[in-house]
């Protein structure tokens, strides 16, 4: 991931009311997880800059798909509606 889809990923995870203190973000060339530490909730963000497929866990629940394709220009909203959560 570029150092700009970094940014927008970590806005949106504040924009979604997360402490991003309490986050971990990791990132490779093709995807990037985020998870929330004390909750254990995690989003991963798998593909390329034209299409993305978004796997989610909120607290104890099972994995499931946040979109099974996303684009990117839809990533910054998938990232705050699972902040959200």
């Amino acid at each position: 991931m570029d150092k700009w889809q970094r940014n927008v990923i970590y806005r949106a995870v504040v924009a979604g009311g997360l402490d991003p203190r309490e986050c971990t973000f990791d990132y490779g060339d093709a995807w990037a997880r985020i998870t929330h530490v004390p909750s254990a909730s995690y989003l991963l963000l798998e593909g390329d800059i034209t299409e993305y497929t978004a796997k989610a866990v909120v607290g104890e629940s099972e994995k499931w798909p946040f979109g099974l394709r996303t684009f990117w220009v839809e990533v910054e909203q998938r990232v705050r509606a699972w902040a959200g959560r």
